[in-house]
């Protein structure tokens, strides 16, 4: 089967690569990869960080965590409606019926996984190299798995990494940018004044 009309002609090729490669071994890893990478997993791993964070005594940080990957869910669900792209036909099989465009793995995945990266550099619990690593090779191993169990085109994954990233960079940006005003506040308070509210 072809790609939409209007739609990049490299989704054909690429589907059609994958799937003449599938084979029991990397077809299993596919499907443990699409499972773990479902959007409502995210969103309750992002959950219960954001708890752990919040114990910590970072609720600023902890609301970001939790906010970003309901933002993704709403984003790519809102957009799926506007587009409505019909998925390739291994979709039916594993029971994807709704819209294929954007990838709501591949946007949500990337939403959270950059956002947890974001909050465990920003609480010097990991570095920021092991947290990027991880951040990239689950998201993209997530993504990969959807084009691979034909339950999205290529394209579609492309869209949402980059809507998830989007939506996890305004999402940093804007809980940065809340602790560093709140930072110059506190600075500017007299000394022996009381903190009342954590991050």
């Amino acid at each position: 089967m072809s790609a939409p009309r209007d739609w990049p002609a490299a989704d054909t090729v690429l589907r059609a690569h994958a799937q003449a490669a599938r084979a029991p071994a990397p077809d299993a890893l596919a499907h443990a990869a699409s499972t773990l990478g479902d959007p409502w997993a995210m969103v309750a791993l992002a959950l219960l960080g954001a708890v752990a964070l919040a114990r910590r005594g970072a609720r600023r940080i902890a609301l970001t965590v939790a906010t970003v990957p309901l933002a993704a869910v709403l984003a790519f669900n809102a957009i799926k409606l506007t587009v409505r792209r019909v998925r390739p036909p291994g979709a039916v099989a594993l029971g994807e019926l709704r819209f294929s465009f954007p990838s709501g793995h591949a946007t949500v995945v990337a939403a959270t996984s950059a956002v947890v990266a974001w909050a465990l550099v920003r609480e010097g619990i990991v570095s920021r190299r092991v947290a990027s690593v991880t951040a990239v090779t689950w998201a993209a191993l997530v993504g990969a798995s959807r084009v691979w169990l034909d339950a999205h085109w290529a394209s579609d994954v492309l869209a949402g990494w980059a809507l998830g990233g989007a939506i996890a960079a305004l999402g940093t940006w804007l809980g940065g940018a809340t602790l560093s005003s709140r930072h110059v506040v506190a600075k500017g308070r007299p000394e022996g004044a009381r903190v009342v509210q954590s991050d």
